[in-house]
């Protein structure tokens, strides 16, 4: 009888162990799932922030000049744009339908694969240099802030800590505010800053 017993409390165990698994492994798929889905939200934000400027113009075009969709959209760059905007539905409101393999492609250009397609345009230097004043508004702000209240060599310290500091103070105001804050710009920063207005991000976080 005492060995039925233990051996039922063993077996109740073994299935209370179970089902903590079972709860554990289903909680962390569904961070998993949560965090990529974060992540896919922002990738999608971060690329519409980029590609704002061919966006904004071909929304333009696509709305106020019906003759011109489907030639527009027979552009996979400007049909991913238009899906990047709306979806599907936004896309199927212009007349236009995607396929699966097309809808795939479209994923995972956005999570960060392969684009199958050039894009052609090359935003001008004063969007860009807007889109990155958007992007890194609260990092400006702090920057800004820092050069206006340190006085003397301090404010020349502050700018030699990181380059990122010196770059968002030339993104702002160019060289003439930089020369105002105490700082000469070498050609090693000017071509690191155009690096990374150009996309590369990299040129300020090394």
């Amino acid at each position: 009888m005492e060995h039925l017993k233990r051996k039922q409390r063993y077996e109740d165990l073994r299935a209370k162990r179970r089902q903590d698994e079972e709860i554990w492994t289903t909680i962390q798929r569904l961070k998993r799932k949560e965090r990529y889905e974060d992540l896919r939200t922002k990738r999608r934000q971060d690329y519409a922030c980029s590609h704002a400027y061919q966006i904004e113009t071909l929304t333009r075009n696509l709305e106020y000049h019906p003759d011109l969709r489907r030639s527009l959209l027979k552009d996979p760059k400007n049909r991913f744009l238009t899906w990047l905007r709306g979806g599907v539905q936004l896309l199927e409101k212009y007349g236009w339908s995607i396929s699966n393999k097309e809808r795939n492609r479209f994923q995972h250009s956005l999570n960060g694969n392969h684009i199958p397609f050039k894009i052609a345009e090359r935003l001008p230097l004063v969007v860009m240099r807007y889109l990155t004043i958007y992007h890194w508004s609260d990092d400006i702000r702090r920057v800004v802030i820092a050069c206006k209240n340190l006085d003397g060599f301090v404010r020349i310290n502050f700018l030699a800590l990181h380059i990122r500091n010196r770059y968002f103070i030339w993104v702002l105001g160019g060289e003439p505010l930089l020369n105002h804050y105490g700082w000469t710009l070498s050609a090693e920063d000017r071509n690191r800053f155009m690096h990374a207005l150009n996309g590369n991000i990299e040129a300020i976080h090394e």
